[in-house]
């Protein structure tokens, strides 16, 4: 088996226990006043159907097949066909590369629980590796998830400061840490006005974490201020 579908079915277990603490919900909770989303990453799609059940449109970017394929099943068995579902990779280096297969007006893009740093096979790890480490990653392979996530969460940031719209964050943190302090950083770099925080407990994702035990998830919205990347 694929360490691609060994992870896709760990975080279809997880999002599953995500879903029945009503995390989701939560989540959604956040930002139920913008209607048309593009997902970076879909997981196994329970993120997806929540969004979907409270009426936002939503348009996805995945890269794993797999995730996709549950994606697409999970949807097709509540009624929600033709989603567009964006096949390519997503980071801070190719993010233009999505803009063209972007079909509707968005309001907000959304990255939760962003990770997963799961590689096939040696040559697509080493295109990750030197890509990271070209942006200025120090010693990469020793913090492959961290700075993994950190790429898709400023790739994120960049194509909502290109579009001109907000971005919405869940990030997991331990209960007595977080990182607030960095992530107004982030924000103040890409030219983000401010940021709306707000934090939950819940449980840890045993199956792709590897830990179980309650962390802290941290709901922070990007708000848009002024247009830097052309």
């Amino acid at each position: 088996m694929k360490k691609t579908e060994i992870y896709a079915n760990n975080w279809e277990k997880d999002s599953t226990e995500i879903k029945k603490e009503n995390l989701y919900d939560w989540m959604e909770l956040q930002i139920q006043n913008y209607k048309n989303i593009l997902e970076i990453g879909c997981g196994c799609g329970n993120s997806t159907l929540e969004l979907l059940n409270k009426q936002h449109n939503v348009t996805i970017i995945e890269s794993n097949n797999v995730c996709i394929n549950k994606t697409r099943k999970l949807l097709s068995d509540n009624n929600y066909l033709g989603i567009n579902i964006i096949n390519k990779k997503f980071s801070e280096i190719n993010f233009k590369k999505v803009v063209p297969f972007l079909e509707n007006k968005l309001d907000l893009i959304i990255c939760w629980n962003p990770g997963g740093a799961i590689f096939d096979n040696s040559d697509e790890l080493a295109e990750k590796v030197y890509e990271l480490s070209i942006l200025g990653y120090p010693n990469v392979e020793d913090k492959l998830e961290v700075f993994y996530a950190e790429d898709i969460i400023r790739g994120a940031l960049k194509l909502g400061n290109f579009l001109g719209i907000d971005v919405h964050l869940i990030d997991r943190a331990s209960i007595n840490e977080g990182n607030i302090d960095y992530l107004k950083e982030i924000a103040e770099e890409y030219n983000y006005k401010d940021i709306i925080y707000e934090e939950k407990i819940g449980k840890s994702n045993v199956n792709t974490m590897k830990v179980d035990k309650l962390i802290k998830y941290q709901s922070i919205i990007f708000r848009y201020n002024k247009k830097i990347i052309d």
